[in-house]
């Protein structure tokens, strides 16, 4: 009985806390929820760390191209008419409702993903196996939800909720391979963050455009053994310049696969500008990276009081 009153009590000040985010004007609830993760007030006038720039991105660049290159099925004509159509990933279908869906027509391994958002991706190896009813049940809850509430990216509510199923992708011991995130300012790499093993021991490293070795930028996910440089890796370069050249910063990510590079997305908020550095020295020299369209932004709202926390 006590157990239940407090797991009552938790679900109660969650009510209250999402109902009170909800009426707080957009700048001051993302401004909360930065301090909320970080531990500290954005400085929105002025914003000089890499974090910040991820939060006024949200409030104030209306850039169209976001919306177009955050879909996962409208990016691929971005990437098809930049780089060419041979880097993305085969497709067996879009759908505006899981019941459109003919799973018996689908090969034996495919990757259930929707378009409006991340993390919203249900790998299938072997569909005998997979319990159609939970699956569509899944799609049906990611259509009805807005990604855009969540962290306050806005591009993603622009964007058509849709289903999309494509190839199951394999490296050469046949698992999903590992995950490449080139980040581009203005078209230049500044780092590679390679997610290892994802899927099973999940480790994350970070290389320099040469391939060496960069101290560990983020403490969020573990870091692994070093790992030998993609055979691919000078093409994966090229692409993710080409792909990040109309952003003042966007995050390419992209696999190896045996004989290809293949496509993975844009994302134009990493971590939803709240993914904490190991040292803020990386927040900012990547924030002096980062060059912002500070002509666009409106007036500034001086109703919302910053408050620093000592460092």
């Amino acid at each position: 009985m006590h157990l239940k009153f407090l797991s009552n009590g938790v679900e109660f000040f969650k009510a209250v806390h999402n109902f009170v985010m909800g009426l707080l004007p957009r700048r001051q609830r993302l401004a909360y929820l930065h301090w909320q993760m970080l531990g500290e007030w954005p400085d929105l006038d002025n914003p000089r760390r890499f974090n910040e720039k991820l939060c006024w991105r949200k409030l104030y660049d209306h850039n169209p191209l976001f919306p177009v290159t955050a879909d996962k099925v409208l990016v691929r004509d971005y990437v098809a008419d930049r780089v060419g159509a041979q880097y993305l990933t085969r497709i067996y279908g879009v759908f505006e409702d899981p019941d459109q869906i003919d799973f018996t027509s689908l090969p034996g391994a495919f990757v259930l993903k929707a378009n409006h958002g991340c993390g919203w991706t249900r790998l299938v190896p072997d569909k005998s196996s997979v319990d159609w009813a939970e699956l569509k049940a899944l799609g049906k809850s990611w259509l009805t939800q807005r990604y855009d509430r969540l962290g306050g990216e806005w591009w993603y509510g622009a964007i058509q909720p849709k289903l999309l199923i494509e190839e199951f992708l394999r490296d050469k011991k046949g698992k999903p391979p590992d995950d490449y995130r080139f980040w581009v300012f203005g078209g230049e790499v500044a780092m590679i963050q390679a997610e290892i093993d994802k899927f099973s021991n999940w480790r994350r490293n970070y290389y320099d455009t040469r391939w060496r070795r960069l101290p560990q930028v983020s403490s969020r996910v573990p870091h692994g053994e070093d790992i030998p440089r993609p055979a691919t890796f000078d093409t994966m370069l090229g692409l993710a310049s080409e792909l990040g050249a109309d952003f003042d910063f966007v995050r390419v990510d992209l696999y190896e696969v045996p004989d290809r590079v293949v496509f993975g997305e844009l994302t134009h908020c990493s971590g939803s500008g709240w993914a904490p550095f190991s040292d803020p020295s990386y927040d900012e020299y990547l924030g002096q990276l980062m060059k912002l369209p500070l002509d666009r932004r409106p007036a500034p709202d001086h109703i919302f009081l910053r408050e620093k926390r000592p460092r």
